[in-house]
């Protein structure tokens, strides 16, 4: 099965292709000019993609991904996630593809202290969030043309994981020895998901699913305070750790996965998946 990757130069898409080197032909695409064996060039939102030859199967990880950036620039976010998203849902129209994965995010939900089913109404807070609902729509006006599979990451983490992540941020000031700040009632709670129970419940996704159109929430078994998660962090490196409370507010972003487990099961625990994630820490 030949599977094209968008965004392969990204920590995440890197790490399934790196799983599953062996069950998947992969070609991919990055913005980098230095291009490796099986990549093509393609800054999405900016150049056509040229590619040639069949693809079965599309994840695309390809975004503008960070929320603080999206609202600063709203242009670039619009082109990028909603623009380019369209332009390569007409690319796998035209070349074939039977099935589509879009990667978008657990942002689309909004502002809420409810864990979130795949089937609640959506109402992102930013732009970021907002972008990725639209990339959603995209997909789904394209379902009769190839299967569309919507993947609905919550607060992914790991080895090999963006240093720009929430966790992976939280490791390196607690090791530098950083104050972090607390929302009041210590909020977000959130249910974070290791990255090899990522890769397998997307793959579990790709493999099992029959529908023409579905959304799945990926996310872990464990719910966290940011406070909790925090003094986890800090037991397993066994730092103290330095927090400060404010009565800024803040809502949970919690992941329903019943609709998942029919499908996989997270094996981590956040503990298990936290101490994997500090041991294996680069600076």
């Amino acid at each position: 099965m030949k599977v094209l990757i968008t965004g392969c130069r990204g920590n995440l898409a890197k790490t399934f292709m790196s799983k599953y080197s062996q069950e998947y032909r992969f070609v991919g695409t990055c913005r980098n000019k230095d291009l490796k064996e099986n990549e093509v060039f393609w800054d999405i939102g900016e150049t056509d993609l040229e590619l040639y030859g069949e693809v079965d199967v599309v994840i695309h990880y390809a975004a503008f991904s960070k929320p603080y950036g999206c609202e600063q620039n709203p242009e670039k976010a619009f082109a990028v996630n909603c623009t380019g998203t369209k332009e390569l849902l007409e690319w796998a129209k035209e070349h074939g593809v039977k099935k589509f994965v879009y990667i978008s995010t657990g942002s689309v939900y909004g502002l809420s202290n409810e864990k979130h089913k795949e089937d609640d109404k959506l109402d992102p807070s930013g732009i970021y969030g907002s972008t990725k609902r639209m990339g959603e729509e995209l997909c789904k006006d394209y379902s009769n043309d190839f299967q569309v599979i919507i993947a609905r990451p919550f607060f992914p983490y790991g080895p090999e994981t963006s240093k720009g992540r929430l966790i992976d941020m939280f490791i390196g000031r607690i090791k530098e020895g950083k104050e972090l700040t607390l929302n009041k009632e210590s909020k977000p709670r959130m249910n974070p998901i290791f990255v090899d129970d990522f890769n397998e419940a997307l793959n579990s996704l790709i493999l099992k699913v029959e529908d023409d159109y579905s959304v799945y929430n990926l996310a872990g078994n464990d719910s966290v305070s940011i406070k909790q998660l925090i003094e986890l962090i800090g037991k397993i490196l066994e730092k103290e750790v330095k927090l400060k409370q404010t009565e800024n507010e803040a809502y949970d972003l919690v992941g329903d996965i019943s609709k998942l487990k029919i499908l996989f099961t997270p094996k981590y625990s956040l503990e298990e998946g936290l101490k994997v994630t500090v041991d294996t820490w680069v600076e």
